[in-house]
């Protein structure tokens, strides 16, 4: 039982993230952006700022790919990958939103706070339609999850959308 609370949160948590297909404007700012048609993708550089509805991501670049009818394909997030959420908050390397098949992966030690649950792997997968997540564990590294059954609003990020989690929640993580 447990267990199947620990996911649904972690679900929950993700599938509000992925850039739906409800027609709300997308708020990118970048220091530079290029446009490669022939190849079919745009490349934000330096400082990136992508916002979608209550969701921010910010990243060192970001690729966004087209498929051929010029709809999104994918999304490329790389270098300091930080998603904000209402009560969510989330730290990796690289993400990547796989538009289509409604996916979510974080790589590179991804971290995930919602209020002072917590959970930590290599790479996080967000299959949204199947309402599944799989964490994958770097090679001498094992996943870690701290789940709070009982305290719902504790800690939340609530009506702090853009700030870090508390400093005490990192350190009883073993973050940095």
């Amino acid at each position: 039982m447990r267990n199947k609370g620990v996911l649904v949160l972690f679900f929950l948590l993700f599938s509000v993230l992925i850039f739906a297909d409800e027609k709300f404007p997308v708020n990118i700012e970048a220091d530079s952006v290029k446009y490669f048609g022939k190849e079919q993708y745009s490349l934000f550089t330096g400082n990136v700022k992508a916002t979608y509805k209550d969701t921010k991501v910010y990243s060192d670049s970001m690729k966004v790919v087209f498929d051929s009818k010029k709809e999104v394909e994918f999304i490329y997030f790389t270098g300091n990958v930080k998603m904000v959420k209402e009560g969510m908050y989330s730290l990796s390397k690289e993400a990547e939103l796989k538009m289509k098949d409604n996916i979510l992966v974080l790589k590179g030690d991804a971290k995930v706070w919602q209020g002072e649950n917590y959970l930590e792997g290599e790479e996080v997968i967000v299959y949204n339609n199947d309402n599944r997540v799989v964490v994958n564990r770097a090679e001498n590294k094992r996943v870690k999850v701290i789940f709070y059954p009982d305290n719902k609003t504790e800690g939340s990020l609530s009506g702090n959308k853009d700030k870090e989690p508390k400093k005490d929640i990192q350190k009883k993580n073993g973050s940095k």
